[in-house]
């Protein structure tokens, strides 16, 4: 990237001040690097657990948002685990105890997840940022 788009401009610098913002554009106008750049550069001076959770609307959109953390932070070797419905539970339960540095999710299986493990909720007690992703 060799400048910010519109979004990334008027979002980055306030998500790294720690504000609040909410970040509306078009399809491919750069929203999710003007959340997930801020994010990773938090990761880069502060390496910990859970560091962000997203919270996504749909399956497909949550592994499509994996793939472009993963490809932004490959060079922190960033562990980012995905769960959503339809996946064994089981499996992205043992995924969370791992501490991934971002999990992506849809709301109605991470739901499930805190209130049925009781270990659960002690994964995000590091937890620093909350990103609602398209839910328009």
């Amino acid at each position: 990237m060799r400048r910010p788009t519109l979004v990334q401009a008027h979002c980055i610098s306030k998500i790294l001040e720690g504000r609040d913002i909410l970040g509306l554009a078009q399809t491919g106008s750069g929203k999710t690097a003007a959340f997930a750049l801020p994010i990773l550069q938090r990761l880069a001076e502060e390496p910990c657990g859970v560091l962000a959770l997203v919270i996504t609307s749909t399956r497909e959109l949550a592994f499509q948002l994996a793939e472009q953390f993963k490809a932004l932070g490959s060079c922190l070797h960033l562990r980012c685990e995905v769960v959503v419905g339809g996946m064994d539970m089981l499996k992205q339960a043992k995924g969370l105890m791992n501490r991934p540095h971002v999990v992506i999710a849809t709301p109605g299986r991470i739901k499930v997840l805190l209130e049925e493990d009781p270990d659960m909720p002690q994964v995000f007690s590091r937890t620093k940022v909350c990103v609602l992703s398209s839910f328009m």
